[in-house]
Protein backbone atom coordinates (compact mmCIF):
# COMPACT_ATOMS: atom_id res chain seq x y z
CA UNK A 1 0.00 0.00 0.00
CA UNK A 2 1.38 3.49 -0.74
CA UNK A 3 -0.02 6.03 0.79
CA UNK A 4 2.70 7.46 1.46
CA UNK A 5 3.11 8.84 -2.71
CA UNK A 6 2.22 12.60 -2.97
CA UNK A 7 -1.47 13.07 -4.73
CA UNK A 8 0.10 15.56 -7.70
CA UNK A 9 -0.63 15.97 -11.31
CA UNK A 10 2.97 14.62 -11.93
CA UNK A 11 2.10 11.56 -9.90
CA UNK A 12 -1.35 10.79 -11.75
CA UNK A 13 0.48 10.81 -14.91
CA UNK A 14 2.73 8.38 -13.47
CA UNK A 15 -0.35 6.19 -12.40
CA UNK A 16 -1.94 6.17 -15.85
CA UNK A 17 1.56 5.48 -18.18
CA UNK A 18 2.13 2.85 -15.52
CA UNK A 19 -1.63 1.01 -16.41
CA UNK A 20 -0.71 2.15 -20.21
CA UNK A 21 2.42 -0.05 -19.64
CA UNK A 22 0.72 -3.13 -18.52
CA UNK A 23 -1.27 -2.71 -21.56
CA UNK A 24 -4.89 -1.61 -19.64
CA UNK A 25 -7.40 0.09 -22.18
CA UNK A 26 -9.51 2.74 -20.99
CA UNK A 27 -12.85 2.21 -21.83
CA UNK A 28 -16.12 3.66 -21.44
CA UNK A 29 -18.54 2.97 -18.65
CA UNK A 30 -21.40 1.65 -21.78
CA UNK A 31 -18.58 -0.71 -22.53
CA UNK A 32 -18.54 -2.88 -19.74
CA UNK A 33 -21.91 -4.36 -21.09
CA UNK A 34 -19.99 -5.62 -23.67
CA UNK A 35 -18.63 -8.73 -24.23
CA UNK A 36 -14.77 -8.00 -23.59
CA UNK A 37 -11.71 -10.15 -24.36
CA UNK A 38 -10.58 -12.22 -21.08
CA UNK A 39 -7.16 -11.80 -22.60
CA UNK A 40 -6.91 -8.39 -21.86
CA UNK A 41 -7.21 -5.28 -19.27
CA UNK A 42 -9.77 -3.14 -18.91
CA UNK A 43 -10.14 0.28 -16.80
CA UNK A 44 -13.03 2.90 -16.58
CA UNK A 45 -11.92 5.35 -15.54
CA UNK A 46 -13.92 7.70 -13.48
CA UNK A 47 -14.34 11.27 -12.18
CA UNK A 48 -16.38 12.63 -9.36
CA UNK A 49 -16.39 16.46 -9.96
CA UNK A 50 -17.47 17.46 -5.84
CA UNK A 51 -16.17 21.20 -6.04
CA UNK A 52 -14.39 22.60 -9.18
CA UNK A 53 -15.05 22.40 -12.93
CA UNK A 54 -11.45 24.37 -13.79
CA UNK A 55 -9.81 21.67 -12.19
CA UNK A 56 -11.50 18.99 -13.84
CA UNK A 57 -10.88 20.77 -16.92
CA UNK A 58 -7.32 20.83 -16.23
CA UNK A 59 -7.37 16.98 -15.55
CA UNK A 60 -9.05 16.08 -19.00
CA UNK A 61 -6.50 17.81 -21.07
CA UNK A 62 -3.87 16.02 -19.08
CA UNK A 63 -5.06 12.76 -19.97
CA UNK A 64 -6.52 13.45 -23.60
CA UNK A 65 -2.56 14.65 -24.16
CA UNK A 66 -1.77 10.38 -23.17
CA UNK A 67 -4.41 9.49 -25.28
CA UNK A 68 -6.94 8.60 -22.17
CA UNK A 69 -10.65 8.95 -21.89
CA UNK A 70 -12.23 9.61 -18.43
CA UNK A 71 -16.46 9.98 -17.34
CA UNK A 72 -16.83 13.22 -15.63
CA UNK A 73 -19.62 13.08 -13.39
CA UNK A 74 -20.82 16.48 -12.81
CA UNK A 75 -23.09 17.86 -9.74
CA UNK A 76 -26.79 19.77 -11.03
CA UNK A 77 -27.21 20.54 -7.68
CA UNK A 78 -23.41 21.32 -6.27
CA UNK A 79 -23.49 23.96 -3.70
CA UNK A 80 -20.02 25.65 -5.29
CA UNK A 81 -20.04 25.58 -8.83
CA UNK A 82 -23.37 26.01 -11.17
CA UNK A 83 -23.08 23.93 -14.60
CA UNK A 84 -25.19 26.64 -16.31
CA UNK A 85 -22.82 29.87 -15.78
CA UNK A 86 -20.39 30.89 -18.29
CA UNK A 87 -17.17 29.48 -17.51
CA UNK A 88 -18.45 26.23 -16.14
CA UNK A 89 -20.40 25.64 -19.55
CA UNK A 90 -17.15 26.37 -21.32
CA UNK A 91 -15.28 24.42 -19.32
CA UNK A 92 -17.42 21.21 -19.45
CA UNK A 93 -17.96 21.71 -23.48
CA UNK A 94 -14.06 21.46 -23.45
CA UNK A 95 -13.89 18.48 -21.57
CA UNK A 96 -16.14 16.68 -23.81
CA UNK A 97 -14.38 18.06 -26.94
CA UNK A 98 -11.74 16.70 -26.03
CA UNK A 99 -13.25 13.08 -26.14
CA UNK A 100 -14.02 12.37 -22.29
CA UNK A 101 -17.80 11.77 -21.53
CA UNK A 102 -20.08 13.35 -18.77
CA UNK A 103 -22.21 11.58 -16.24
CA UNK A 104 -24.41 12.54 -13.29
CA UNK A 105 -23.68 13.06 -10.03
CA UNK A 106 -26.43 13.11 -8.10
CA UNK A 107 -27.12 14.08 -4.70
CA UNK A 108 -29.28 11.60 -3.31
CA UNK A 109 -29.38 13.33 0.48
CA UNK A 110 -30.99 16.33 -1.42
CA UNK A 111 -33.74 17.59 0.50
CA UNK A 112 -35.79 18.73 -2.16
CA UNK A 113 -36.33 15.09 -3.11
CA UNK A 114 -38.40 12.06 -1.49
CA UNK A 115 -37.45 8.75 -1.25
CA UNK A 116 -39.72 7.90 -4.30
CA UNK A 117 -38.81 10.50 -6.16
CA UNK A 118 -35.10 9.04 -6.49
CA UNK A 119 -34.97 7.04 -9.54
CA UNK A 120 -37.23 9.60 -11.85
CA UNK A 121 -35.18 12.63 -10.75
CA UNK A 122 -32.05 10.73 -11.73
CA UNK A 123 -33.50 10.21 -15.25
CA UNK A 124 -34.75 13.83 -15.63
CA UNK A 125 -31.16 15.41 -14.47
CA UNK A 126 -29.14 12.53 -17.02
CA UNK A 127 -31.71 14.04 -19.73
CA UNK A 128 -31.34 17.57 -18.71
CA UNK A 129 -27.20 17.63 -19.08
CA UNK A 130 -28.19 15.55 -22.67
CA UNK A 131 -30.31 18.45 -23.65
CA UNK A 132 -27.97 21.13 -21.88
CA UNK A 133 -24.62 20.02 -23.18
CA UNK A 134 -25.81 18.09 -26.48
CA UNK A 135 -24.22 14.79 -25.43
CA UNK A 136 -25.35 11.76 -24.23
CA UNK A 137 -25.16 10.59 -20.86
CA UNK A 138 -25.28 6.96 -19.76
CA UNK A 139 -23.71 6.49 -16.12
CA UNK A 140 -24.66 8.28 -12.77
CA UNK A 141 -23.00 8.08 -9.53
CA UNK A 142 -23.99 8.87 -6.02
CA UNK A 143 -22.65 11.71 -4.41
CA UNK A 144 -22.01 10.71 -0.40
CA UNK A 145 -24.10 7.51 -0.96
CA UNK A 146 -25.12 5.58 2.40
CA UNK A 147 -24.54 1.73 2.57
CA UNK A 148 -27.60 1.26 3.11
CA UNK A 149 -28.57 3.09 -0.84
CA UNK A 150 -25.55 0.94 -2.50
CA UNK A 151 -26.93 -2.41 -1.07
CA UNK A 152 -30.35 -1.40 -2.37
CA UNK A 153 -29.29 -1.80 -6.09
CA UNK A 154 -30.46 0.72 -7.94
CA UNK A 155 -30.91 0.37 -11.92
CA UNK A 156 -32.22 2.90 -13.90
CA UNK A 157 -33.33 1.94 -17.74
CA UNK A 158 -30.68 2.94 -19.90
CA UNK A 159 -28.21 4.16 -17.21
CA UNK A 160 -25.52 2.57 -14.96
CA UNK A 161 -25.18 2.90 -11.82
CA UNK A 162 -21.45 3.13 -10.99
CA UNK A 163 -22.16 1.76 -7.55
CA UNK A 164 -24.77 -1.26 -8.93
CA UNK A 165 -22.66 -4.85 -7.81
CA UNK A 166 -24.85 -6.23 -10.35
CA UNK A 167 -23.79 -3.99 -13.58
CA UNK A 168 -20.83 -3.50 -12.49
CA UNK A 169 -19.72 -7.29 -11.54
CA UNK A 170 -16.83 -8.53 -12.32
CA UNK A 171 -14.67 -5.20 -11.69
CA UNK A 172 -12.29 -4.00 -9.35
CA UNK A 173 -13.59 -0.46 -7.13
CA UNK A 174 -11.05 1.68 -6.11
CA UNK A 175 -11.38 5.13 -4.95
CA UNK A 176 -9.05 8.14 -3.54
CA UNK A 177 -11.96 9.46 -1.12
CA UNK A 178 -10.59 12.01 0.99
CA UNK A 179 -7.21 11.56 -0.18
CA UNK A 180 -6.69 7.71 0.95
CA UNK A 181 -6.78 4.79 -0.84
CA UNK A 182 -9.45 2.88 1.16
CA UNK A 183 -7.42 -0.55 0.67
CA UNK A 184 -5.24 -0.67 -2.02
CA UNK A 185 -3.65 2.54 -3.93
CA UNK A 186 -3.65 2.57 -7.43
CA UNK A 187 -0.07 1.47 -8.32
CA UNK A 188 -0.91 -1.73 -6.43
CA UNK A 189 -3.93 -2.73 -7.90
CA UNK A 190 -2.88 -2.12 -11.54
CA UNK A 191 0.11 -4.55 -10.96
CA UNK A 192 -1.96 -7.13 -9.01
CA UNK A 193 -3.55 -8.71 -12.06
CA UNK A 194 -6.98 -7.53 -11.82
CA UNK A 195 -8.24 -7.03 -15.86
CA UNK A 196 -11.02 -5.11 -15.26
CA UNK A 197 -10.59 -1.97 -12.58
CA UNK A 198 -13.11 0.46 -11.64
CA UNK A 199 -10.95 3.41 -11.04
CA UNK A 200 -12.45 6.92 -8.78
CA UNK A 201 -9.87 9.36 -8.97
CA UNK A 202 -11.33 12.94 -7.10
CA UNK A 203 -9.43 15.81 -9.77
CA UNK A 204 -9.91 18.16 -6.56
CA UNK A 205 -6.78 15.93 -4.83
CA UNK A 206 -4.41 15.86 -7.35
CA UNK A 207 -4.67 19.05 -9.35
CA UNK A 208 -4.76 21.24 -5.69
CA UNK A 209 -0.90 22.00 -4.33
CA UNK A 210 -1.37 21.44 -1.03
CA UNK A 211 -0.57 18.67 1.73
CA UNK A 212 -3.80 19.18 3.46
CA UNK A 213 -7.09 17.94 2.55
CA UNK A 214 -8.20 20.76 4.51
CA UNK A 215 -5.55 22.94 1.89
CA UNK A 216 -6.94 21.35 -0.83
CA UNK A 217 -10.85 22.62 -0.21
CA UNK A 218 -9.56 26.42 0.83
CA UNK A 219 -7.86 26.79 -2.56
CA UNK A 220 -10.48 25.27 -4.65
CA UNK A 221 -13.04 27.18 -3.15
CA UNK A 222 -10.46 30.38 -3.27
CA UNK A 223 -10.10 29.45 -6.84
CA UNK A 224 -13.66 28.86 -7.67
CA UNK A 225 -13.83 32.62 -5.73
CA UNK A 226 -11.48 33.58 -8.73
CA UNK A 227 -13.47 32.46 -11.35
CA UNK A 228 -16.82 33.73 -10.10
CA UNK A 229 -15.29 37.16 -9.68
CA UNK A 230 -13.97 37.16 -13.50
CA UNK A 231 -17.41 37.21 -14.75
CA UNK A 232 -18.28 39.76 -11.91
CA UNK A 233 -15.82 42.11 -13.35
CA UNK A 234 -16.85 41.63 -16.76
CA UNK A 235 -20.67 41.84 -16.59
CA UNK A 236 -21.81 43.44 -13.30
CA UNK A 237 -20.44 47.34 -13.56
CA UNK A 238 -22.07 47.26 -10.13
CA UNK A 239 -19.94 45.04 -8.48
CA UNK A 240 -16.52 47.46 -8.76
CA UNK A 241 -13.48 46.77 -7.99
CA UNK A 242 -11.42 43.15 -7.65
CA UNK A 243 -11.42 41.85 -4.14
CA UNK A 244 -9.70 39.28 -2.20
CA UNK A 245 -10.74 36.31 -0.77
CA UNK A 246 -9.62 34.71 2.06
CA UNK A 247 -9.78 31.29 4.03
CA UNK A 248 -9.77 31.58 7.52
CA UNK A 249 -10.13 28.32 9.61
Amino acid sequence: MHNSFPFSLKTYQEVLAYALSLNFQFISFDNIQKELSASDRYCVLRHDVDISIELALEMARAEAEMGISATYFVMLRSPIYNLLSRHASIALKEIISLGHEIGLHYDVNHPCVKENEVKDTIIYESKLLENIFQTNVRTFSYHQPSSELIERELIVDGLINTYSQTQMKGWFYISDSNRRWRKYDAFTVFSSGARKIQLLIHPMWWMCADSSTEGVWNSAIVSNFETMQHQFLETERAYGAKRKFVVEE
